[in-house]
């Protein structure tokens, strides 16, 4: 049986690191050029170096001959009390940064995989996480089963769509909708778009749940676009689609640039419009008034000139899980989740 071992790494295992990860970027961008392009040796080092000394515990796998064949660092995020975002995440999570695993093609492959989750995982525990997330490129499926076996499930996946015109539909608009810029006076509908857009995925994912502070954070959003505060800021862009003159669906958008923290981050190096929360009336599902509004969104941050657009959705959503694919979103990154100690999510 192969045997690897898990230790610390520290600046000096630089060495050993960057060419692991080189090969494994290449590789991806190989299986699917919308990822990142292949850096240099020398962006790797400085990135990996910075990563080093930032919180997180850095772990190094070896083989029994002593050579460096995997890296990863454990790290932990917490979201206060009264963020909106706990409506998906636990109080305390573990995650990761700079995963670095063999070619699956590699007698070690998945040996160094598993003895790395499972650091990992002693790693979250010892913090006493509530739930736990990895996240691995879409297209790089041979870690699913070890991920399954770790008890991981597929959360959420973040999608990339160039900036196009959505391909063409076979249904003829209804003269009846119109697309448009939101409204202060809109201001009660896009709130009960917003809070049933979260009460949707909370239907059909267990961890997912309206919290306190919600609304009220969507409303101080509101307040800095009725403020006229620009999306070049990080006010939100927000449209609407108009029915007999009411307002029956609604996307809440954002320029994000990547690198960076966003739910983006992950992306080519590029400023992306991003389709934050996007909601249509239950009664009014199923009539193309999605696609009529997400077209809308990509007209409507024409003037911003960004690269592309993403957004994220989760497969256990059965709307949004075929919706998004439909319209050639294509999944860049999936995030995988388990639930830390004892279960639960700490809000309570």
């Amino acid at each position: 049986m192969m045997q690897i071992s898990v230790q610390l790494a520290s600046r000096h295992d630089l060495d050993a690191i960057v060419p692991l990860f080189a090969a494994q970027e290449a590789r991806h961008y190989a299986l699917d050029p919308r990822l990142e392009r292949p850096r240099t040796a020398q962006a790797i080092r400085q990135m990996l170096a910075e990563e080093l000394e930032d919180a997180g515990v850095p772990l190094i796998a070896r083989d029994q001959n002593g050579a460096v064949r995997g890296f990863v660092i454990a790290r932990i995020f917490e979201i206060p009390p009264g963020n909106a975002m706990l409506c998906f995440y636990a109080t305390r999570n573990g995650s990761h940064r700079a995963l670095t695993l063999p070619d699956p093609a590699s007698s070690d492959a998945a040996a160094v995989a598993d003895t790395l989750l499972i650091a990992l995982d002693r790693q979250w525990q010892a913090s006493q996480t509530y739930a736990n997330l990895l996240t691995w490129p879409s297209v790089d499926r041979w870690l699913d089963p070890l991920l399954h076996g770790h008890n991981f499930v597929a959360d959420s996946i973040v999608a990339w769509h160039p900036n196009a015109p959505l391909p063409p539909s076979s249904r003829p608009p209804d003269p009846s909708l119109r697309v448009r810029p939101a409204h202060p006076a809109d201001e009660q509908s896009l709130i009960a778009l917003h809070l049933g857009e979260i009460q949707f995925h909370a239907d059909h994912v267990a961890h997912v749940r309206i919290v306190p502070g919600v609304e009220e954070d969507f409303r101080e959003k509101l307040a800095r676009l009725w403020q006229g505060q620009s999306p070049e800021i990080g006010a939100p862009l927000v449209v609407v689609v108009e029915q007999n003159g009411e307002v029956v669906a609604m996307s809440e958008n954002y320029i994000e640039q990547s690198p960076g923290w966003g739910a983006l981050s992950r992306f080519p190096t590029g400023r992306y419009g991003y389709l934050n929360s996007v909601s249509v009336r239950a009664d009014k599902r199923g009539q193309g008034i999605g696609r009529l509004l997400t077209q809308g969104v990509i007209e409507a941050f024409a003037p911003y000139r960004v690269d592309a657009f993403g957004l994220w959705y989760m497969p256990a959503n059965p709307l949004s899980s075929k919706f998004w694919p439909h319209l050639d979103f294509t999944p860049l990154w999936t995030q995988y989740r388990h639930s830390g100690v004892g279960g639960g999510d700490g809000a309570t």
